[in-house]
């Protein structure tokens, strides 16, 4: 799979390839990137093509990441998150309210069993790592953002 996406000025887009299914979706929306998920959207419309689509997890040569992730996720699932890890910028965002509304989500879907690295790529000076994280009663896709000293600069917890 090709893919490449980006947002401007209030819009967002995704343009993905499936290259060997000789399928492209293209998605266009008038809503800003946190409020719209083009590329979500372009792999849920090419699985109504090509049934049982799915991404496949990739070999995962940082694994000190994926821990920290699980750990961080473990803790949101419990309401007690601890920012340390995260870049001072960030810190701001993690209002009391987020952090509840997370955990809440987080907590309906029971225990996490397990992390699956998609991807990861360098992204506006950011490593962006996504992640298949299956549940007991479910799955999400999580994409982690870290800064150049390894804090977290982007946490982002979606329906898969």
């Amino acid at each position: 799979m090709l893919e490449h996406g980006g947002a401007w000025q209030g819009f967002s887009g995704d343009i993905s390839r499936y290259v060997d299914d000789r399928l492209t979706v293209v998605v266009l929306t008038n809503l800003d990137a946190s409020h719209s998920d083009a590329r979500r959207v372009a792999h849920e419309v090419a699985s109504l093509y090509i049934p049982g689509l799915k991404m496949k997890p990739i070999v995962d040569l940082e694994p000190q990441v994926t821990r920290q992730l699980g750990s961080t996720l473990r803790e949101l699932a419990s309401g007690e998150l601890n920012l340390e890890p995260f870049a001072a910028e960030e810190r701001e965002m993690w209002v009391p309210e987020r952090v509840k509304g997370l955990s809440e989500r987080l907590k309906s879907l029971g225990t996490l069993n397990s992390l699956s690295l998609l991807g990861s790529k360098n992204e506006d000076g950011l490593r962006h790592y996504k992640y298949r994280g299956e549940f007991a009663d479910g799955e999400m896709q999580v994409d982690l953002y870290l800064n150049q000293l390894g804090k977290i600069a982007g946490l982002q917890v979606r329906a898969e």
